[in-house]
């Protein structure tokens, strides 16, 4: 099982004059993998699970399988 969580960037105030002035990233996804406790973070301009998704499905075409076992 994976936990999610979105930070936003933007809502940070020691933050947001650099959002503004060099178009940073606005979010932070974390993810979790609860079993084996590995962690994952992603910046990104838009907000959503999907980008976390895709970057997991990317691995495949570099050689990295990602497999569930019971």
């Amino acid at each position: 099982m994976i936990q999610m969580d979105v930070k936003y960037l933007d809502g940070i105030p020691e933050f947001f004059k650099y959002y503004c002035k060099y178009r940073l990233l606005r979010y932070q996804i974390t993810a979790r993998d609860v079993r084996i406790r590995i962690l994952f973070y992603f910046y990104t301009y838009k907000e959503g699970g999907y980008y976390f998704s895709e970057y997991l499905s990317s691995l495949n075409t570099q050689n990295v399988y990602l497999c569930r076992h019971n």
